[in-house]
């Protein structure tokens, strides 16, 4: 049994989200930070879409009545187990009773807790994910986060070697990360951010002047940040187009609205959209912007496809070698 004693400001289940569901109108969902994600499920041994808990600001408290592993990725918070103080990016191994509590993010936006165990929970869509906005997945079926005091049934848990604990001391066990990875993590909590995207959708409709302005000047996210998008301060940019049919909306697509201050949009958007779209953030930038938070600056760095895909392949390579040594320390 997993018991969340404190929900703190969002917490909810989460999963690389709805894939092909958006043909029927639902939100892809999914995790915000698909690094971070990935990377607590890798440390925990899990594969690494499995379901896992996101924390939006910090603030969560949780016992176990079963021994597993646990892994915390993400963003920075006070982490205790039993009032031992630990650090996140590592894996803990927890004994049944035990109990966690995380403080209030210091930086960065979005925890994610995996354990090497799996629970009961409802799927809709073919995913874990709860959307608000839709009233759609979660426990009950209405979209909402979980609440002080929910309890989630243990289905297995994964049988760690005995030999295995020699890993586990006072500061827990990590795996050695490469020097992209580490390099990456330092990034995702730069004060300025520099987020990669792709000249796409409505670009020709945008003036030499503004593409150049859009890259040359500095924006500032507003306090209008959520799962569904993030709103940016700064100079306006202007398109010649003024009426728009409604268009599908890739995750990361920079909506440019009548304002002329751009809209990033995330994992929870609507599916279609009717503002112009100057662009995409890659999944590299969408990884740097979920760590960011309200009043602080980004510029856009404009890249290509081929650039962006090849950064993800190795992280994706780099990934799987994290969760395959954890499974030869743990499982072996």
């Amino acid at each position: 049994m997993l018991t969340i004693i404190k929900s703190g400001l969002t917490t909810q289940w989460t999963d690389s989200g709805r894939k092909g569901r958006q043909l029927s109108g639902y939100s892809q969902s999914g995790a915000i930070d698909w690094f971070s994600f990935q990377l607590a499920n890798a440390l925990c041994g899990n594969a690494l879409h499995s379901p896992a808990l996101e924390v939006m600001a910090g603030n969560i408290e949780f016992s176990v009545s079963i021994a597993c592993a646990v892994a915390i990725t993400g963003a920075h918070t006070d982490i205790s187990i039993n009032k031992q103080n630990i650090k996140n990016g590592k894996v803990f191994l927890l004994k049944k009773n035990d109990h966690v509590k995380l403080g209030p993010a210091t930086k960065g936006l979005f925890t994610y807790i995996a354990f090497s165990a799996a629970f009961e929970l409802p799927v809709f869509a073919n995913s874990v994910c709860a959307v608000k906005r839709e009233k759609t997945g979660g426990m009950q079926g209405d979209g909402k986060p979980i609440i002080d005091g929910e309890e989630f049934v243990l289905i297995n848990a994964a049988q760690i070697d005995d030999k295995a604990t020699r890993y586990f001391g006072k500061g827990g066990a990590q795996t050695s990360f490469t020097p992209l990875i580490k390099a990456f993590i330092a990034s995702q909590f730069y004060t300025q951010k520099k987020l990669p995207f792709s000249f796409c959708y409505q670009q020709a409709a945008f003036s030499k002047v503004d593409k150049q302005r859009f890259i040359a000047h500095e924006f500032e996210i507003t306090q209008y940040i959520d799962k569904m998008g993030v709103r940016l301060a700064g100079p306006p940019i202007h398109c010649e187009l003024t009426n728009l049919i409604s268009q599908p909306m890739a995750n990361g697509a920079i909506q440019i609205p009548g304002s002329g201050l751009p809209i990033i949009m995330r994992n929870d958007r609507q599916t279609i959209g009717g503002y112009p779209v100057i662009g995409t953030v890659n999944s590299q930038g969408l990884a740097l912007l979920a760590q960011a938070t309200s009043s602080q600056k980004i510029t856009f760095v404009a890249t290509d496809f081929d650039t962006a895909n090849i950064w993800r392949q190795l992280i994706d390579l780099q990934l799987k070698q994290v969760l395959n040594t954890t499974k030869l320390r743990l499982y072996a």
